[in-house]
């Protein structure tokens, strides 16, 4: 049986509102299957990762605000 650790991200207020309407707008870009805007906010929460230290494997999902 594996046991895997969860660790809370936690970024700071201002970051977190940014990643989350980067969140949104990607997972609505997806929906609608608009593969430009897709990587253009797959980019920018990328940047956000990188300046706050997330490792690039960590899922968007456990970034975003749960609602």
């Amino acid at each position: 049986m594996a046991i895997t650790a969860s660790v809370e991200i936690v970024l700071p207020a201002e970051d977190q509102q940014r990643f989350d309407s980067y969140y949104s707008h990607w997972l609505e870009y997806r929906r609608t299957n608009n593969r430009d805007e897709v990587v253009s906010m797959e980019k920018r929460m990328r940047d956000l990762m990188s300046r706050n230290n997330i490792p690039s494997d960590v899922p968007f999902d456990e970034i975003a605000s749960r609602r």
